[in-house]
């Protein structure tokens, strides 16, 4: 039996004594908050199949307009190809590098090769952590200006393969890395 319904029985089967009217009002009148309750879970689950059909409904919306806008693209690819072919490589160099040649001249194409390469080479550029400075006058560097304790953090902290991967992509296709 449903947890409402056993609600409903038990405010309901209390004996009372008066006049029909008075008991069926009295036993209404119990009732009343826990319908009030009741009336507000399944308003709040109306609610939300409602959010759920519109969500549903906008997706559906989008999808339709991919679709639309994936024929525009083949209907123009047709008729212009060099377009056509511009999207084409646009969305390739979007998704990654493909082949990546390493410091020997071998032509590197598997993409756990690309990435080993990848950080070996800028590893190399920023070098290696030292264990002591020799001919840094400490007690000069700390009377001049100093980075706030946050700035400082910054300057240390790892970089992430998500950060290199970003990096990586936004180099333009006519770029070599190293200084401007």
């Amino acid at each position: 039996m449903h947890k409402e319904l056993e609600i409903v029985l038990q405010r309901w089967s209390g004996r009372m004594v008066g006049k029909p009217q008075y008991i069926l009002w009295n036993k209404l009148m119990r009732l009343r908050p826990d319908l009030k309750q009741l009336t507000s879970t399944i308003t709040e689950g109306v609610k939300q199949i409602q959010i759920a059909r519109q969500h549903l409904e906008q997706a559906e919306k989008e999808q339709i307009l991919q679709q639309k806008a994936k024929g525009t693209w083949l209907q123009l690819g047709d008729g212009n190809n060099l377009y056509f072919h511009v999207i084409v490589k646009g969305k390739n160099k979007q998704i990654g590098i493909q082949q990546l040649e390493d410091s020997q001249g071998h032509l590197l194409t598997e993409h756990k090769e690309i990435e080993v390469e990848v950080l070996h080479f800028y590893q190399g550029l920023v070098g290696k952590a030292a264990s002591n400075l020799k001919h840094v006058d400490i007690v000069a560097l700390g009377n001049g200006k100093q980075l706030e304790e946050e700035y400082k953090q910054d300057l240390i902290k790892k970089v992430t393969d998500k950060e290199i991967w970003e990096a990586l992509k936004g180099v333009g296709d006519n770029k070599a890395p190293g200084c401007d």
